[in-house]
């Protein structure tokens, strides 16, 4: 049963069987209206052959024997015998044996329908004798309208045979006699005649019978009625036709082939679509093993690393967090457990001098040389190319402490051979205690504790959580930078301006704009919408988000220009403005940065000399060669530079020589000593003299009251910027009254006049 409801589901399902089946039903039904129409119409066509056949073959008896009749009846002895005049009428020799093979009798009438004579041929004694009375009477039973003198032809059943009997008025040959009555003559239709037309119409029955309704069967012989009203007697007598139903029989063999044949397609189809689904369900169930077969080798495979055959970064948290879930027997009683990360120092080095399949064997020789330096209770694992982890077990967290910094040293030292080399290898370590936190968490914060290590540059290993502040700002320079990563990502930096004025004019015109990017937080309010720190710009050099951060500001600044110039081309101040944007020496040292930058140019349709680049004195110094080739490839193009910082590092009056400068900023730490400090204020000096040989031009940044603008002045600085001229403000290139061009009148006229 269950075989045989999923073989109908099978058919119910299978789509070329749910097609053909109304087609194949459709075309048997036109098929079998078709064959029957035909058949019918055949049969009919049959059975009017039939009777007309019939009727012309009666009629032509007929005619025969009325002809035979009439040429008798006007023989004149047969008139003298009708009236009496010639006894001897049979014995002259015109009716023999021959006559009477033919006409089984012969019977003469006179005009009152009475029986003249009868005659008959007697087989047994060979001559001619009158027919018996019974037989006599019987046909004169027989006769219509006996006592008319008509002619008249009509069948009827004499001694149970039919008869053609034929009745013909008796006369003269002259013609001029009335007649003498009528001659009656017979022939028999059950001989030879009937025999021929059964045989010549292929019937099975053919005989008379009086009219009566014949049966009908569907599928046996056809039945059929044949009459000839012009000869009915007194008794109407009617043809019985048997004939087989051989167009019937025909048409439903057909039909039965064709049903056989749509049976044997539809077999065919059901077998189809059954071995179809029968295939795609083996199909599924093979698929279904061979995914979980995958599966398991997939999470096999996404459990145990490839090159080392190590647990991989899943397997290790899915190992702990059974471990957590499940602990052992000894850590309940007190055991403690350790996650410990194995960084390989400088490990690129490897790769890039011996390849990649050499660092493939070291990585391999470093785990089989962890494997024996642990005992079996630890977990090991490859987290990364050259990074591994080690979850160890101890008594206590002092001897895990202990065990992990033994470890850690042996690794400082460690000489491993590999291909009949030895290398002398260091790691950066770091290790975090195991609590029943998550093992995710643990595994970041050992990495954390790793990166601790590796910038620190210390050999010994880093536990999370001895550092509590260098933890804590190492993870707060993550998110940081991940803070700054998300307001790039979504286009939520703001670009701040502020003016530094000319200090050897007494309009105080603004000539230097820089460019200061904020960011932008709308669900804050007041001034912290807007905001910067420095320690975001540690986070983005620390994790290399500058290059990001920079080109972005340097897309908006042009952008921003583009419309400032636009909008105010009547604003004569702003022919001698230069706008300034910071740069990092990894976004300045790029290889595209050039080609991006005369981009950008072309894009915004900018004056390159309107655009002044700041670097700092430590980006430069660090590939002095590199950064002055840049500097000159951009000056090319009509870009402006400026050293920004200067004072605050490692300062080298050569570098004021070497670098292609149209500006030098002192940092405001150094311009905040200058009116206190003999050497600085010299320094100053020194450099606005040394501005003047070399073509730079001198600007004091952090300027924040009046009598150090002063000082400034008087000791020769062109360019102040700080509070004292403005405070940095969103930049609007929309605003009618530009922010840069009069910013700090206000303020700088009220400090004249407290000086005053």
């Amino acid at each position: 049963r269950w075989r045989w409801r999923r073989f109908r589901r099978d058919c119910k399902a299978a789509a070329s069987f749910r097609i053909w089946l109304p087609v194949i039903a459709a075309s048997t039904l036109a098929s079998g209206l078709i064959l029957g129409a035909h058949a019918i119409g055949s049969e009919r066509s049959r059975h009017e052959l039939i009777r007309r056949l019939v009727r012309e073959q009666l009629q032509a008896l007929a005619h025969n024997l009325e002809v035979e009749t009439r040429d008798w009846a006007t023989w004149d002895e047969t008139h003298l015998h009708a009236t009496g005049r010639n006894p001897t009428y049979y014995g002259k020799g015109n009716y023999t044996r021959n006559t009477f093979l033919r006409l089984p009798f012969v019977m003469v009438l006179d005009r009152g329908g009475n029986p003249v004579s009868s005659a008959h041929w007697n087989g047994g004694r060979q001559r001619i004798e009158p027919l018996p009375p019974e037989r006599a009477r019987q046909l004169l039973r027989l006769i219509p309208e006996r006592r008319q003198l008509q002619p008249r032809t009509f069948l009827a059943m004499v001694e149970g045979q039919p008869h053609l009997l034929s009745l013909q008025l008796i006369a003269r040959g002259s013609g001029d006699a009335p007649a003498g009555g009528r001659l009656l003559l017979g022939r028999p239709l059950s001989g030879p005649d009937q025999a021929i037309t059964r045989h010549a119409l292929a019937l099975q029955h053919y005989g008379f019978e009086p009219v009566r309704a014949l049966p009908a069967s569907p599928l046996g012989p056809l039945a059929l009625a044949i009459r000839v009203p012009q000869l009915d007697g007194l008794q109407p007598l009617q043809i019985s036709v048997q004939r087989p139903a051989s167009e019937r029989l025909q048409a439903l063999g057909a039909f039965g082939l064709l049903l056989g044949l749509d049976g044997v397609v539809l077999a065919l189809l059901l077998l189809q679509a059954y071995r179809q689904r029968r295939q795609r369900r083996q199909r599924d169930c093979f698929q279904q093993r061979e995914q979980q077969r995958l599966r398991r080798a997939l999470d096999q495979r996404e459990s145990i690393d490839g090159l080392t055959g190590l647990l991989n970064a899943r397997g290790l948290l899915a190992a702990l967090e059974a471990q957590r879930q499940q602990p052992l027997a000894g850590a309940r009683n007190g055991e403690a457990r350790a996650l410990l990360l194995l960084d390989i120092r400088h490990f690129g080095l490897i790769n890039n001098s011996f390849g990649r399949d050499f660092g493939d064997r070291v990585l391999i020789a470093f785990a089989r040389w962890l494997e024996q330096h642990l005992d079996h209770s630890s977990l090991l694992a490859r987290c990364a190319g050259d990074e591994f982890s080690c979850c160890l077990v101890g008594p206590s967290s002092s001897a895990l402490r202990s065990r992990i910094e033994a470890l850690t040293a042996a690794l400082q030292q460690l000489d491993l051979p590999v291909d009949g080399c030895t290398l002398r290898l260091a790691v950066s370590a770091g290790a975090r205690l195991l609590s029943d936190g998550p093992a995710l968490t643990a595994l970041q914060e050992s990495g954390v504790a790793r990166d601790l290590a590796k910038r620190s540059g210390s050999q010994q290993c880093r536990f999370y959580g001895d550092e509590v502040a260098t933890m804590q700002a190492y993870i707060a320079l993550q998110r940081l930078n991940q803070e700054l990563v998300s307001s790039l990502k979504q286009n939520r930096i703001a670009l701040f301006a502020q003016a530094a004025w000319r200090l050897d004019r007494s309009d105080l015109p603004a000539v230097y704009v820089e460019f200061l990017s904020r960011l932008h937080d709308p669900q804050a309010e007041g001034r912290q919408r807007y905001r910067w720190s420095e320690a975001l710009v540690d986070a983005a050099t620390t994790c290399g988000s500058m290059t990001l951060l920079d080109s972005h500001v340097l897309e908006l600044s042009c952008r921003s220009l583009r419309e400032l110039f636009s909008r105010h081309r009547d604003r004569t101040e702003l022919d001698e403005v230069v706008f300034a944007v910071n740069l990092t020496a990894d976004t300045l040292l790029a290889d595209d940065f050039s080609a991006r930058v005369e981009t950008l140019l072309e894009h915004h349709d900018l004056d390159p000399r309107r655009l002044c680049f700041e670097i700092t004195e430590q980006a430069a110094v660090r590939n002095l060669k590199a950064v002055t080739q840049a500097m000159r490839r951009l000056r090319r193009l009509g870009l402006r530079f400026a050293l920004d910082d200067f004072g605050a590092g490692m300062t080298s009056l050569s570098h004021l020589r070497d670098l292609p400068l149209d500006y030098v900023k002192i940092d405001k730490a150094f311009i905040w000593r200058v009116k206190g400090d003999a050497a600085s204020r010299l320094t100053v000096d020194f450099l606005v003299r040394m501005g003047l040989e070399l073509g730079f031009e001198v600007i004091a940044e952090g300027v924040e009251d009046l009598p150090l603008l002063y000082f400034l002045r008087d000791l020769g600085v062109t360019i102040a910027q700080g509070y004292v001229t403005a405070f940095p403000a969103l930049f609007d290139p929309n605003s009618a009254e530009l922010a840069f061009s009069r910013c700090g009148r206000e303020r700088l006229g009220e400090q004249l006049a407290l000086v005053g």
